[in-house]
């Protein structure tokens, strides 16, 4: 789920999709960051970290999700819980996601983040 580094929500439905199919902890760990899965012995992980570096590891994951748009991050939220909670593929969800859409390509962030990824640069958000 690419979408967080480049300053897009996951609206295709990966994020319902993930969600659904991970655990929920896992899932919401790799949407706000566009981190993927690593390999671990016990199953699908997003990391382990001997309890000594825990609060290392979590600075390291807010730094990965400092990396993405902040409105992304929001948005992409939003679409994981909706699906947790058992939102249907309705009219008006479909809605919703066009009206993100809509809102995600009028942002200065968005156009950054594509504009990042083209130049093979890091964008430089400004949650605008």
């Amino acid at each position: 789920m690419s979408e967080a580094r480049v300053g897009y929500a996951a609206l295709g439905g990966g994020a319902d999709r993930l969600v659904k199919r991970l655990p929920t902890a896992i899932a919401m760990g790799l949407l706000p960051t566009g981190r993927h899965i690593e390999p671990h012995p016990v199953g699908p992980v997003t990391e382990v970290a001997p309890a000594s570096t825990a609060l290392e590891a979590a600075r390291h994951w807010a730094a990965e999700i400092l990396l993405c748009s902040p409105i992304e991050a929001r948005h992409t939220k939003e679409l994981a819980l909706a699906a947790l909670e058992g939102a249907a593929w309705t009219a008006d969800r479909i809605e919703h996601r066009q009206r993100v859409l809509d809102h995600l390509l009028t942002l200065d962030d968005t156009r950054e983040g594509v504009a990042a990824f083209t130049e093979k640069r890091a964008p430089r958000w400004t949650g605008r």
